[in-house]
């Protein structure tokens, strides 16, 4: 158990997630054609690296440009990023 007691914090799909001790977790950020760019225990180190990557893909140039963008929490999507209209087929 972490010291200071549970921590909550609101993931990108505004859901509040409550975490007692961050080693008992996984947080995964998947990046389009990019892939996997954070599998970590790490919380707020996998909401910034998400935020990040959604500010890469609304960029008019770069690899994560119109790209969609997930945040998973112990194998469930709990933030989908994805800029409608680009990247279709």
């Amino acid at each position: 158990m972490c010291a200071s007691g549970p921590t909550f914090v609101k993931v990108p799909d505004h859901r509040v997630i409550m975490s007692i001790s961050n080693d008992q977790h996984r947080f995964q950020v998947i990046v389009g054609n990019i892939g996997t760019v954070v599998s970590s225990n790490n919380l707020l180190a996998a909401i910034t690296v998400y935020w990040q990557y959604v500010q890469l893909a609304l960029a008019p140039t770069g690899r994560a440009s119109g790209e969609e963008v997930v945040f998973i929490y112990d194998g469930e999507i709990v933030g989908d990023y994805h800029l409608l209209g680009t990247n279709e087929s």
